[in-house]
């Protein structure tokens, strides 16, 4: 269980001593405005303060630099990443020095697979990379990233083609979740695989309006086509299972138990 609140970890314990058990905890270090976390400066007292209670297990820290997204460059964000892996390196000794173990240490993400392992400091240090698993097409934009094909798409359909540039598909937010910017407004939408032309996209619940303009093939009602979600990871979770394709056939079938 993530901490960083000292009456929470009361909460925890006493909730455990109650059924004569104990819950593992890892302190969670503060790394942005969107992120929940103790400034690292901070984190020594606090963890010197929750070992005391008796109902919780001290294993660790663990840290989402979620600002990494906003830096392309892989020579740039290897920079800012490493800059904060020397201050929780700084961290983990002072903690061990008065007899505190930190067993484990979790950070990063999928832009910082292949940044994270190369810390000198630290060893095993987990990398919570996500998106790479399907990877999308936002996260081709970082250098480094595009080493991950697209493995998720979407199935839709042509259902309908209203005006000569204009044409709807049978998908929508509820089977292909859009992306965020800082601006709410701004949304950032699908792709089409394999179809260029495409000058932009309107989603609602269930069907998917597309406006384009000389597109590279003929657009025509029931034609099918695959859309690459811009954030995999909250479209995956729409599913019950992923259809597996390996040279045109559906190789296998993954149920999706993480559902719930």
């Amino acid at each position: 269980v993530g901490v960083d609140n000292i009456e929470n970890v009361r909460q925890l314990s006493e909730a455990a001593l109650a059924d004569s058990t104990k819950i593992n905890v890892a302190v969670e270090l503060y790394m942005d405005t969107e992120s929940c976390g103790l400034e690292i400066v901070d984190a020594k007292s606090f963890v010197k303060e929750m070992v005391k209670f008796k109902g919780v297990n001290f294993k660790g820290l663990w840290w989402h630099q979620g600002t990494l997204a906003g830096i392309r460059s892989w020579k740039e964000r290897r920079k800012a990443h490493f800059e904060v892996l020397d201050k929780v390196a700084i961290l983990k000794d002072e903690l061990q020095d008065v007899g505190i173990d930190v067993e484990m240490l979790s950070g990063g993400y999928t832009c910082t697979w292949n940044i994270t392992p190369e810390y000198p400091r630290l060893n095993n240090v987990e990398v919570q990379a996500g998106s790479y698993v399907f990877s999308d097409w936002c996260s081709h934009k970082f250098e480094g990233v595009e080493a991950f094909d697209y493995a998720l798409t979407v199935l839709t359909r042509c259902i309908s083609t209203p005006k000569q540039d204009q044409a709807l598909f049978d998908f929508g937010i509820n089977s292909c979740s859009d992306e965020h910017t800082a601006n709410y407004r701004l949304i950032v939408g699908p792709k089409f695989k394999d179809l260029e032309g495409i000058k932009e996209i309107r989603q609602r619940e269930e069907i998917a309006w597309a406006l384009f303009e000389k597109p590279s093939r003929k657009i025509k009602v029931g034609d099918i086509f695959e859309v690459i979600p811009p954030h995999s990871d909250t479209t995956a979770k729409l599913y019950d299972k992923y259809y597996c394709i390996r040279n045109n056939k559906v190789e296998t079938i993954w149920p999706n138990y993480g559902r719930g």
